[in-house]
């Protein structure tokens, strides 16, 4: 009797593991989703593009051409491919800017994984920007990530604050270890979630990162200064309210954030679309009022007023 109940645990403990590794592996080479929506279906012409990472990944990409003074570049979260922005490629060109728009390593039409959440998919954000920047040399870049793309650009931000002009960043966390922890309470909606954390062990292993040591925070500090939109849900798993607060600090006095309310992780464009569109066309428009002035202005011998972002600064 007690051999058949030892025999009977020890078949549940390797059965649990087993799934932890299924599972962990899935999470860093996750099956893609196909592309469903282009800009072509919304009537704006687009031009596929592939791009080349430092590291040697191939990059699928839509180049939309627009205006020559803004480029909004826009980074998919995970799970996600590079359509998850076509909805709003026509107001980025109502208002004149072009849009470059890739699929992140593991997703889309981009070389497979392992995804890594934001930290290797750096080199997918310079190499955009670098394309957005070799075909419009003197406009502003703009870069809109949502979740891991927003985590992907901050991090990039951190060791080069150039790359871009200003920062919209939906859903991002502030720790990896924090997401990853959140993860899956938003996607088993709080059920089993306490018995996936060694897949979170395991994932780390595969990928050889440190969740705890991955932070945007030094990214939004780098960007103090240059004006930044930072977007939450209310009730967001994966990013405490503490955090939030914290990440509007660190980004400095021209950083404003809008928090929607009952979202979730990244749903915010899906659970408020009017709200959510009109704070970043509020953001985007002050960017080109304020690139117009800046251009009229040249010669000034005086530093000019900031103009106002049409958003309130929250969590002050």
């Amino acid at each position: 009797m007690i051999w058949g109940a030892l025999i009977f645990l020890a078949s549940l403990a390797l059965l649990y593991g087993a799934t932890m590794l299924l599972v962990a592996v899935l999470s860093v080479r996750p099956p893609k989703l196909p592309v469903v929506l282009s800009p072509g279906l919304l009537g704006h012409g687009s031009e596929t593009i592939e791009l080349a990472t430092s590291d040697g990944r191939k990059v699928k990409a839509w180049w939309v051409e627009g205006g020559d003074r803004l480029v909004v570049a826009c980074f998919h979260g995970y799970l996600m491919n590079r359509a998850e922005f076509v909805p709003l490629v026509p107001l980025f060109h109502a208002l004149g800017a072009s849009t470059i728009l890739p699929d992140l390593r593991g997703h889309g039409g981009s070389d497979r994984g392992p995804v890594t959440f934001g930290v290797r998919e750096q080199a997918e954000i310079r190499a955009c920007l670098a394309e957005a920047r070799r075909r419009l040399p003197s406009a502003r870049i703009v870069v809109f990530g949502s979740s891991m793309g927003a985590a992907a650009a901050c991090l990039a931000l951190a060791d080069d604050p150039d790359l871009a002009e200003a920062l919209i960043a939906d859903s991002m966390y502030a720790r990896l270890s924090e997401a990853s922890e959140g993860w899956w309470s938003f996607f088993l909606q709080g059920r089993l979630a306490p018995f996936m954390r060694p897949a979170n062990w395991i994932g780390a292993r595969l990928t050889g990162l440190r969740p705890y040591a991955v932070s945007t925070l030094e990214g939004l500090r780098a960007l103090s200064g240059k004006p930044v939109l930072l977007i939450f849900g209310e009730d967001d798993p994966l990013i405490p309210p503490s955090s939030r607060t914290e990440m509007l600090h660190a980004a400095g006095d021209r950083a404003v954030s809008v928090t929607i309310p009952q979202g979730s992780h990244g749903d915010g464009r899906l659970r408020e679309p009017e709200m959510y569109r009109a704070a970043v066309q509020a953001f985007l428009t002050s960017l080109t009022a304020e690139g117009a002035r800046m251009q009229s202005d040249e010669c000034a011998p005086e530093g000019r007023a900031r103009p106002a972002s049409g958003l309130p600064r929250e969590g002050a």
